[in-house]
């Protein structure tokens, strides 16, 4: 009855949430790795490119570079996972003048931008920025942020991509990250993430294709299930590295073959050290923050999301009333030992018949 009660009475959230997902990094690592579904590659700026370019964050005519040698090779969406808001040291405005341009004639160049606490007015949101809100939402998920505002790109990029994307993510209590945030609220809209976004963009789906339920969010005929905090909790590959990655420095002097990111999805971003976001999760202590996007992104393009609706937790509940009268049923019919042996024997029934769901069907 007292496991029933805090199973109803708090869900997932703040007494069985904590030891729920710690479970669930068990469940991953048991499974061990597994390999993504090869849409989505990454191109990073790693130690010996930061070396080499002397300094980061580079003049912005590295990023037109890159952006230029992407856009030549035919991907299906760059992502760029960096800050465009402030000019970095030695660039001009050519090179912003470049950047914009290489943005413009890729034509599927997704930026994204953080949320803040500092509140904004409505007035103040740009039009390329609000026409990215979610046009169709018949429910609201339940929402874990509440941002006040929003630090976008320069406008000449902002206004040249086609589309942007909030990268805000929340951290567990132990401080790991195991999931993404679909849709954010910001003054009277819901904004996309830019995984959401990269996804609509590979799919080739147009933003009324697109819509916010309240447990899920719908990309044609695809759905996000969302917990209960509104979130994509993340299906894990492995540790880092294991989505194919290639370094930024590679890219700028052409040693990577074009039909390597032909049709691909490409997350432009960091992974030197000091120099981007890391995050810790079931199988890595320092994930760079952009192979967490990858991550998110290859779930929803193969279709491989965790699912825990309202069914999986009333039946959580119901399997553990049950376990818990078969333990009492044993408790004491022979020797203690007995009993100990017994009831030893059911829980990993049980851990068993959870690592299969988990395993062949992505439910936990």
């Amino acid at each position: 009855a007292l496991v029933l009660l805090v199973e109803f009475g708090f869900g997932d959230r703040s007494v069985l949430g904590p030891l729920e997902l710690q479970t669930l990094d068990w469940r991953f690592r048991l499974r061990g790795t597994e390999q993504p579904g090869g849409r989505v590659v990454l191109v990073l700026a790693d130690d010996p490119t930061v070396a080499s370019l002397g300094h980061w964050p580079p003049a912005r005519g590295v990023y037109a570079a890159a952006i230029e040698r992407l856009a030549a090779a035919g991907p299906a969406v760059i992502l760029v996972n960096l800050l465009l808001a402030e000019s970095p040291e030695g660039s001009s405005d050519e090179a912003d003048r470049r950047l914009a341009r290489a943005i413009a004639t890729a034509g599927n160049v997704v930026l994204t931008y953080p949320m803040t606490n500092a509140s904004v007015p409505a007035s103040e949101l740009p039009n390329w920025f609000t026409a990215t809100a979610y046009s169709i939402h018949t429910g609201m998920p339940p929402i874990a942020y509440h941002p006040g505002g929003v630090r976008l790109p320069d406008p000449v990029f902002g206004s040249a991509a086609a589309s942007l994307g909030h990268v805000s993510l929340l951290l567990e209590q132990d401080g790991s990250l195991r999931a993404d945030l679909p849709a954010v609220p910001l003054v009277e809209d819901l904004y996309p993430s830019a995984v959401v976004e990269a996804a609509r963009l590979a799919l080739v789906l147009g933003r009324n294709d697109v819509e916010v339920r309240e447990d899920t969010v719908r990309l044609g005929d695809r759905a996000i299930p969302l917990d209960t905090s509104g979130r994509q909790l993340l299906y894990h590959y492995g540790a880092e590295g294991t989505l194919p990655s290639y370094p930024l420095g590679d890219l700028l002097a052409g040693r990577i073959a074009p039909d390597r990111l032909r049709d691909k999805v490409i997350v432009l971003g960091v992974s030197a050290e000091g120099a981007g976001e890391r995050f810790a999760t079931p199988f890595a202590a320092n994930l760079p923050g952009s192979e967490h996007l990858a991550t998110a992104i290859d779930n929803l393009l193969t279709g491989r999301v965790l699912r825990r609706g309202a069914f999986v937790r009333a039946a959580d509940g119901l399997l553990a009333a049950l376990v818990a009268l078969a333990a009492s049923f044993l408790a004491g019919r022979r020797s203690p030992w007995w009993s100990l042996l017994a009831v030893l024997l059911l829980l990993a029934g049980l851990a068993s018949l959870l690592q299969i769901a988990f395993s062949s069907t992505l439910v936990w």
